[in-house]
Order: structure tokens, then C-alpha cells, then sequence
């Protein structure tokens, strides 16, 4: 942020951010089967995450002396990227719920022994693992299970600013015909 204010340019310098416009609003319905797009019970449909899985990110960096780029040439770029649809197919939509389930009893157990300690998300975390260790039941990684198929879209933009101006000096290539 300092960069972005203490530049004295149009643009700020060598600065990113990327964001995720549908998170940044608490949703009261929201759980971790309508993120992953499968059901809790039954078959699960091919579905979308364009909203909530849509991020916008912006980028600059500024080359002041290079011999492969303009010097004091400020670079941007622009994306956006989403999902357009997930299928998890039947036999893992079913394996990823039986992993959510026993997840959730883990932490239902965890809340039930030690409810002073679920402020915390560190001791609870600890507290979890000794329950899953002593139920001699391994830990499962979701990220691991992956779906049948994925598509996902995106669209990104690139610019550059000759002395940080702010006019554009070259523009990116437009595909016509």
C-alpha cells in the first residue's frame, strides 16, 4: 500500500492484488458442499462456481533500466478467473462426504470435550488430532480428492505506461478477423 501512495506516479509500483468479491460478504447459507458443488445426500449434479469461485486480480511492475523491456516503463496486468463447471461423478461426490462426515465428528466430539478450547483455533486443532489419533483414524486431505472434471475460464489484460503517465504507450495485442 505504501507503494501505491508514495510513488508519485500515475500508477503505483510494483504492486498486486487479488481479490474474491463473492467472500467478501458473509453468506448465512453457505457450507463446504455448495463450495465444492456436491450434495449431502444423493447424486451429485455437475454444478458452478462462478460466483464463488470468481477472483479479480490486478498487477504493476516497474522497470526503470533493462535491456529486454522499455526503461521507466511502468507494466500492468488485469484477470479475472473462475469456475464454469465441476462434476465430481457419483462414487467421489459419495467418498468426499463420507470424509466430510467423519470430519464433522471429529470436531463435534472435539466441541463436546473440551468446549472451552474451540475459541482457539490452535489448541482445537491439537485437541482433533489427539481425538483422531486415538481413534486410530487418518486424516484425510481434501485438497487430494479431485473431481472427474473441471473447467474453469479466465481472462487477463496486459499494458505498459512509458514513465509511469498513466497514457497508455504500447497496448496489448487485439486478435481480429
Amino acid at each position: 500500500m505504501l507503494n501505491f501512495t508514495g510513488s508519485g506516479g500515475a500508477l503505483p509500483k510494483n504492486f498486486s492484488l487479488e481479490i474474491s468479491p463473492y467472500w467478501m460478504v458473509r453468506h448465512r447459507y453457505e457450507n463446504v458442499y455448495k463450495y465444492l458443488g456436491i450434495r449431502k445426500t444423493g447424486k451429485s449434479p455437475v454444478s458452478t462456481g462462478i460466483l464463488r469461485k470468481l477472483t479479480v486480480s490486478a498487477a504493476t511492475w516497474f522497470n526503470d533500466s533493462s535491456k529486454n523491456y522499455l526503461p521507466n516503463t511502468n507494466y500492468t496486468g488485469i484477470g479475472i478467473r473462475t469456475n464454469l463447471l465441476t462434476w465430481w461423478g457419483d462414487a467421489r461426490s459419495k467418498y468426499m462426504r463420507e470424509v466430510l462426515a467423519v470430519r464433522h465428528n471429529e470436531r463435534k466430539m472435539a466441541e463436546a470435550l473440551f468446549p472451552e478450547r474451540v475459541e482457539d483455533p490452535d489448541t482445537f486443532r491439537v485437541v482433533v488430532d489427539s481425538i483422531r489419533k486415538a481413534g486410530r483414524t487418518n486424516e484425510t486431505k481434501i485438497s487430494e480428492i479431485l473431481p472427474l472434471l473441471v473447467i474453469d475460464g479466465a481472462w487477463a489484460q496486459s499494458s505498459s505506461f512509458y514513465q509511469n503517465t498513466g497514457r497508455i504507450n504500447v497496448s496489448t495485442a487485439v486478435p481480429y478477423g
